[in-house]
């Protein structure tokens, strides 16, 4: 069965494949789109495969058992004004799929090796089963601008991504940050040269509850240092850091494996300034808001 799905107002199309009573075949497009009042209902197609084009959802998109499969090599959306719930996606599609909808919600999410599945700034996507990338940092991305960082909630471990983050603000504005990623290395873009007096173009400090100081990078001399309070060269998951970077507006990017599940975060009841003593900075650890 090949169909195009085009169309408007209050129709409704139901997609149903059947071969000697059973529900078995896949179902082919080039796209589908969903106009304001359209209803797409799915009674079981096994599979959607979109091959080079995209999915717009402005109407109403209710899933079966399918997966939606985003085949070919041409970069592609996922886009409309309704939030979308899907049962699983697969994304086969060299070129890249985009989703551009306020909320997506799937329950298994697959990236192929060779392809690539990026949240576009300010929206937002949940996966309720597994998350495969097959792809390695590449092949899944969330984009950071200034209307906002894109939002992933997931439960699978060691899931391998590129989270930009978009420092907003003017110049050496002072930011709380933290890692959504583990082993993110303070190396590189982390840690800019620039015109300061030591020939940076950043500031980075950790909290210590125990001296109630603020503790700057490289301070590696003090009684108490950075190496003395911050073992290890990598962003600390759960960790919160003050951050200020001399170029106004860098995206920046946190690559390796997103956190996930529970994270045990260390806190310290030590200062001897009474009025700091127990404050403690912790940082969100997940590409997503958390609800403290």
């Amino acid at each position: 069965m090949h169909v195009f799905v085009h169309f408007r107002s209050t129709w409704i199309i139901i997609l149903t494949a059947v071969v000697s009573g059973v529900l078995a075949l896949p179902v082919f497009g080039q796209q589908i789109k969903l106009y304001s009042g359209a209803c797409m209902i799915n009674e079981g197609a096994v599979s959607i495969i979109i091959n080079n084009g995209d999915f717009v959802n402005n109407g109403t998109y209710t899933k079966g058992s399918e997966t939606v499969i985003f085949s070919g090599n041409a970069a592609r959306t996922i886009s409309g004004s309704s939030d979308t719930d899907m049962h699983n996606l697969a994304v086969t599609n060299t070129g890249g799929i985009t989703t551009q909808i306020g909320f997506l919600s799937v329950y298994d999410l697959t990236i192929s090796s060779g392809s690539k599945f990026t949240i576009d700034p300010d929206k937002a996507i949940t996966v309720n089963g597994a998350l495969t990338n097959s792809a390695a940092i590449g092949g899944l991305v969330l984009e950071s601008d200034a209307t906002g960082t894109a939002s992933l909630i997931h439960n699978t471990p060691d899931v391998p991504a590129t989270v930009n983050l978009y420092i907003s603000g003017s110049a050496e504005a002072w930011h709380f940050l933290s890692s959504p990623v583990s082993a993110q290395g303070i190396t590189g873009e982390w840690i800019p040269s620039g015109t300061y007096g030591n020939g940076t173009g950043y500031d980075l400090y950790v909290w210590d509850e125990g001296s109630s100081c603020w503790i700057y990078k490289l301070n590696t001399t003090a009684p108490v240092n950075w190496n003395t309070v911050h073992p290890g060269g990598n962003f600390t998951a759960g960790r919160g850091y003050l951050y200020s970077v001399q170029d106004a507006n860098p995206t920046k990017q946190f690559a390796g494996n997103i956190n996930d599940g529970t994270m045990t975060i260390a806190l310290t009841y030590s200062g001897t300034d009474l009025n700091l003593k127990g404050f403690n900075l912790v940082g969100n650890p997940f590409p997503s808001s958390a609800d403290w």
